[in-house]
């Protein structure tokens, strides 16, 4: 094993990492080079596994181990998809909690992603699991409450309206394409059409 190494990669790393603080969360071309630079990051925590599994660096005092690293460079970049697509952060995030099943945050975060998606059944499992490694967090607390109160039948709703919002987007993609087609294929007929003076 390769202690040193190891710490070289995940200092590294957590640069990485840092790099993409406080950036623009809505913004396509800063969320995209963000995530490339997490890729960096993910590159350095594989290198510093390799090296030595069991490695730690100092983090504000505190020792950080390589899961923990991992987990925050996937719960960086599900934040990066949360503005753009909730699947993807939701599964960036429970990547993060397999990543390492001991950080309440990772759950935390896979519970307000489902919440928001109306997937109340999935948050309030996450939400469990955080409260179970941090019994004493009153904002987990009062996000497993509040999603233990949630109505059912609104979620059906939101999910129902999500999905005739999706139906009525297709069928005005599919007119205008139908439209747009038969605007090309019926040109040149409407041109010979005006030329021998059939239509106007």
């Amino acid at each position: 094993m390769d202690t040193i190494s190891a710490q070289r990669a995940m200092r590294v790393a957590k640069s990485y990492i840092d790099e993409t603080d406080d950036i623009n969360l809505t913004d396509k071309v800063v969320v995209r080079a963000a995530r490339t630079t997490l890729s960096r990051a993910g590159d350095q925590i594989a290198q510093a596994f390799k090296s030595d599994p069991q490695a730690t660096i100092d983090v504000d005092g505190v020792p950080a181990d390589i899961p923990w690293l991992k987990a925050r460079a996937l719960l960086r970049e599900a934040r990066t998809w949360e503005a753009f697509n909730l699947g993807k952060a939701i599964s960036c995030a429970e990547q993060a909690t397999k990543a390492d099943p001991t950080n309440a945050y990772a759950f935390h975060v896979v519970g307000i992603y489902n919440m928001s998606a109306h997937n109340n059944s999935a948050a309030k499992h996450a939400l469990v699991k955080a409260a179970a490694l941090e019994p004493e967090n009153p904002e987990i607390l009062k996000d497993l409450d509040r999603v233990q109160h949630a109505n059912p039948l609104a979620a059906v709703a939101y999910k129902t309206t999500d999905a005739g919002i999706l139906l009525y987007n297709i069928l005005i993609t599919i007119w205008n394409v139908f439209a747009f087609t038969w605007n090309v294929i019926t040109f040149p007929m409407r041109v010979i059409f005006r030329m021998l003076g059939v239509i106007r």
